[in-house]
């Protein structure tokens, strides 16, 4: 506030190298996250940062990043399944991208994002109070038990961790964002006219429509490309952005971290060979946010649904050599260990029956697998008050983040495409035009939306599961 720096212990972070999922046994530098553990006090004023700026993103920061508060990372997965889902069916050239830098918070510099803070409109001693905290940074490792020597930062950057950290970095892309939605021409997935007074010179108001460019998540940028001339558009602009901020994008096709997919008519022509950007690998899916889209949404459940059986499984697997608990503990270590690794793709895919049956015979397996006992199947579900086992039923806990992710869409406003779906296709009115209808709309799904409105709106996804527990198993009650 006065333009004095942190103290030595709030200025000082300890950093640990974590590994990475998908490279759990590497053991290169560049293949671990630099988790810095912060000082409480930091921590603190840095949180105190991270709700003002909360606040404020909304009003300049693309509605098209999801990282930015209100949107979530669910929306950003079904914008792009969505848009994905379109071009298929309406068999329109183009090609979804899947973009990621190079440790974007370590080479990020913040002198870039202190002059578009000052562009956004920040006044100069609200930057200045942020430069003071984030001012000669330093930091030592934690390896093997072994501490360094204290080091000073060469560079002011980001450090993951911090309370902010991810909105600042998100408001230094913002540019980047911008400057790519007034390049790329983007697909409408659905337009829907509004009626209302004109102004004297005004023919007609101007329709709502949903327009998708592109798909963004902190680092991850998903660029839909409509027109060849886009591609060195594209280029044009990574190279505009990497000069300004520092940061860099994987340029090597062979690292698999910058895929394109083609679709539509494009298939027939984009390969690896004829891509006009060589360091673009040519891929049949796109991995949006750690979720497998295709062009076809038969094989998107089939793939993800595989995985996701294959990965309980193995968990279930070693679970067998030891991990032996009380049998009343047993539900709770499914439900927290097993279960939750299903839970983030459930919002914004709707599994398979066979999948789903899968995951849960494997939980129940691992609960009597050293007991004679087998109650009645409602039991596993219910309560413990109401002398269950509260063990979750997967069936319906899926069902459940699937529609509360899809009614939030429907009803926050912003999506267009989602409110025409569910107006035309759950509520049965006529609306012109007709909304493509996506392919999770299943008739059995129409009719789990349907009662879920029935009972309430706005009801949260702990609420939804039960009443998609109730139908299920046709309890009289359950509260």
């Amino acid at each position: 506030m006065h333009g004095e720096q942190p103290s030595h212990s709030m200025r000082t972070s300890v950093v640990q190298f974590l590994t990475k999922p998908k490279k759990a046994d590497s053991i290169k530098l560049s293949d671990k996250r630099k988790i810095s553990v912060l000082c409480t006090d930091f921590k603190c004023l840095e949180k105190i940062n991270a709700n003002r700026l909360n606040t404020i993103m909304p009003k300049f920061i693309s509605r098209l990043h999801y990282a930015a508060k209100p949107r979530k990372i669910h929306q950003g997965i079904s914008a792009a399944r969505d848009v994905i889902n379109y071009i298929s069916k309406k068999d329109i050239p183009a090609a979804f991208l899947c973009l990621d830098m190079k440790a974007g918070f370590e080479n990020f510099n913040l002198d870039f994002t202190w002059f578009c803070l000052l562009k956004y409109g920040f006044s100069t001693q609200s930057i200045n109070i942020m430069k003071n905290l984030y001012s000669c940074p330093q930091a030592l490792s934690y390896i093997n038990g072994s501490v360094s020597n204290i080091f000073q930062y060469m560079t002011g950057n980001l450090r993951q961790g911090g309370s902010a950290s991810m909105q600042i970095f998100v408001i230094s892309v913002n540019p980047l964002l911008q400057l790519l939605e007034n390049k790329l021409k983007g697909v409408t997935i659905y337009s829907m006219p509004v009626a209302g007074p004109v102004l004297e010179n005004q023919v007609s108001l101007k329709p709502l429509s949903r327009v998708q460019k592109q798909v963004a998540y902190v680092d991850d940028i998903n660029p839909l490309l409509t027109l060849v001339d886009e591609f060195h558009v594209l280029d044009k602009c990574l190279m505009l952005f990497e000069y300004a901020s520092g940061c860099q994008f994987h340029r090597d096709h062979i690292s698999q971290k910058c895929k394109a997919m083609p679709l539509g008519p494009w298939k027939q022509w984009l390969t690896q060979e004829t891509i006009p950007l060589p360091f673009l690998l040519v891929s049949d899916y796109a991995d949006v946010l750690g979720v497998q889209i295709h062009d076809k949404w038969t094989d998107t459940l089939r793939i993800n649904g595989d995985r996701i059986v294959a990965k309980v499984t193995g968990i279930s697997n070693k679970w067998r050599s030891g991990r032996y608990y009380p049998f009343l503990l047993q539900p709770h270590i499914v439900n927290t260990y097993l279960y939750s690794s299903i839970w983030y793709k459930a919002s914004v895919l709707n599994y398979r029956f066979g999948d789903m049956e899968k995951v849960q015979q494997r939980g129940n397996h691992y609960i009597y697998n050293d007991s004679f006992l087998r109650p009645e199947k409602v039991v596993n579900y219910l309560p413990k008050d109401r002398a269950g086992l509260a063990t979750v039923h997967v069936k319906s806990k899926c069902n459940a983040l699937f529609i509360k992710n899809f009614l939030s869409e429907a009803t926050s406003g912003d999506n267009c495409y989602a409110q025409g779906v569910l107006q035309r296709y759950c509520f049965d009115e006529e609306i012109s035009p007709v909304p493509l209808k996506p392919p999770f709309l299943t008739s059995n799904m129409i009719q789990l939306i349907k009662l879920v409105l029935s009972s309430g709106k706005f009801l949260s996804s702990k609420q939804i599961y039960k009443v998609l527990l109730k139908e299920e198993f046709q309890l009289t009650e359950y509260e």
